[in-house]
């Protein structure tokens, strides 16, 4: 999975998690603000309701009550409300058949959430005040309510998801992408390719990276600079004397054929000239082939006699070291090969 895929993936899920927690706190808080609110309206209205109790007893008249109680009845989480003196006996009741009926604990009804005051007229007691409500109704009230605020916290939730992800995704892509052309310059640079710079403008960390490559590419290109200028030196200055030995050899050869001893000394001197110039040249042979600009001339090769003129040639330092050279090769076809390179 690509680092941009992992990171808008990952972005996506915590602003999921974020939108759910807040999704569920939001629930619990406001349907505890709810519950609360509810509360305080029924505190509020049997307090209301306590007060025209005591006002229609102090003026005795129950047509104020009556009135308010007919009121009462059009709220549909009202089971029922209620005017009961200290004996017990019902004086106004929302239903009106109910009304001088002895009121008990058994009237009270199932399903229902009871708030009751006492009322005191001049400090002495006259009776009590009854709300009930239906509680199967308060419940469906409240989860209508938070059903159509969560509906909305879900719209809004998702439209904030799709901003959050697509968000997600150019955050991914903006780190990504330099981060892909760092890897890239490091794929070059480890190729070979030491003029290759990392195209990068910025100031945070990924640009600090890129930077750093590109010095480092800087560093290693000079120093490959420099070491295929000192082979070239090397080489120039090698072959140079070189060419002056062997040169000066082949005359002195030719003014002393006739001494023996002074031609096999001449002879030896004129091999390691020669061995002096093949290794400059392998060292040449070498740097293309680091370089990857070694060039081969492939032709016929008989393996054997490219091994005995090897042997050969290494034949004089294993003698000093007192090691012995033996060569077996059976016979083999000809092989396509540079003969030199394979020598």
């Amino acid at each position: 999975m690509k680092l941009r895929t992992r990171f808008s993936l990952i972005f996506a899920g915590l602003v999921t998690l974020v939108l759910v927690l807040t999704g569920v706190f939001l629930y619990l808080s406001e349907k505890s603000h709810l519950e609360r609110k509810v509360r305080e309206e029924q505190w509020g209205a049997l307090k209301k309701l306590a007060s025209l109790c005591q006002e229609a007893t102090l003026s005795k008249n129950e047509i104020i009550l009556i009135n308010h109680l007919a009121l009462l009845r059009s709220d549909p989480k009202l089971a029922y409300a209620a005017f009961v003196d200290l004996d017990g006996r019902i004086l106004v009741h929302t239903e009106t058949a109910r009304m001088g009926q002895k009121w008990d604990e058994d009237l009270a009804g199932n399903g229902v959430f009871l708030l009751r005051q006492s009322i005191q007229v001049r400090g002495t007691p006259a009776g009590e005040a009854l709300l009930a409500y239906h509680t199967q109704t308060l419940r469906r009230e409240i989860q209508s309510v938070l059903y159509q605020d969560m509906r909305r916290f879900v719209l809004v939730a998702g439209v904030a998801l799709v901003i959050a992800i697509l968000l997600g995704f150019y955050l991914a892509h903006s780190i990504a992408r330099p981060i892909g052309s760092v890897a890239l310059g490091a794929i070059e640079i480890g190729e070979g390719k030491l003029d290759y710079r990392i195209p990068m403008e910025r100031s945070d960390e990924i640009g600090i990276l890129a930077g750093s490559f590109n010095h480092m590419a800087k560093r290693l290109q000079e120093l490959d600079e420099l070491k295929e200028e000192f082979i070239s030196m090397i080489s120039h200055e090698l072959r140079s004397p070189l060419s002056g030995i062997k040169g000066y050899t082949q005359i002195l050869r030719q003014e002393l054929a006739t001494h023996e001893k002074y031609q096999e000394f001449l002879g030896i001197i004129e091999q390691c000239a020669d061995r002096l110039a093949r290794l400059v040249s392998n060292i040449l042979d070498l740097a293309k082939m680091e370089a990857g600009l070694m060039e081969f001339e492939k032709q016929p090769l008989d393996m054997a006699q490219a091994g005995l003129e090897a042997v050969r040639l290494l034949m004089p330092e294993a003698e000093k070291a007192q090691i012995k050279l033996e060569l077996n090769i059976p016979k083999l076809p000809p092989v396509s090969a540079d003969t030199d390179a394979m020598k």
